[in-house]
């Protein structure tokens, strides 16, 4: 029995043993209805392939927004911290450095984890609005408001891709197991129709060595 398409066979390999057999079907006369059937499972695995491929290079992007807006975040945490400094040097009798960062620190907002940093450094704008509106600092807290709504937007949108990345893979995995049983449905119907001698034939065994097209050929894993 020629060997089949297998669940643990890349998609590499799912790919380019079912074009092998469609070409070898229109070269057997009395085959071509054999690649007719496969042709569109074929197809909707490398289909489904290019959005799983698609959605991994969409969580990418995300991911690199992401941590571009949370550098961005830390910046501005910095840039609040060096202001209070500032303030602090030019009316020592109204020190407030202490009140909006205990411990005269940032560096356990700026290091922390991207999805949790946001919420830390609220505290912080919540601190500069209590200043009162007529503190030169109180417009300090809408500045970091605004850098935090951009890392919650991003962070919402990591997630979102991260979501479609897995709903992506599951259906090229459910298109490959359609394209296995095919794959197999046509071995048995050909050794039926064409006798076993003929089958086999119409299915590849895998090359001695590895062409350099299988490495090519899709594959996201």
């Amino acid at each position: 029995m020629p060997i089949m398409i297998y669940k643990r066979d890349s998609i590499g390999k799912h790919l380019i043993k079912a074009n092998r057999h469609t070409r070898l079907c229109y070269q057997v006369s009395g085959a071509d209805k054999f690649a007719k059937a496969i042709e569109p499972v074929y197809e909707a695995v490398e289909e489904k392939n290019r959005d799983y491929r698609n959605a991994v290079y969409t969580r990418y992007h995300a991911h690199d927004t992401m941590t571009l807006q949370n550098s961005r975040l830390d910046n501005a945490v910095r840039t609040a911290f060096e202001k209070c400094k500032q303030h602090d040097r030019q009316n020592p009798g109204k020190a407030i450095l202490e009140r909006l960062f205990p411990g005269r620190v940032y560096g356990h907002l700026v290091n922390n984890s991207m999805f949790k940093e946001s919420l830390l450094v609220e505290q912080v704008a919540i601190r500069f609005e209590n200043l009162g509106e007529e503190h030169p600092l109180y417009n300090e807290a809408a500045i970091l408001r605004s850098f935090i709504q951009e890392m919650r937007s991003a962070i919402v949108l990591f997630n979102t891709t991260e979501q479609q990345e897995k709903e992506a893979l599951t259906k090229r995995a459910l298109a490959m197991a359609d394209l296995r049983k095919q794959y197999e449905t046509n071995y048995l119907d050909a050794r039926k129709e064409l006798g076993k001698a003929i089958a086999k034939h119409l299915f590849p065994d895998n090359p001695h060595r590895k062409p350099e097209s299988e490495e090519e050929v899709s594959q996201v894993a």
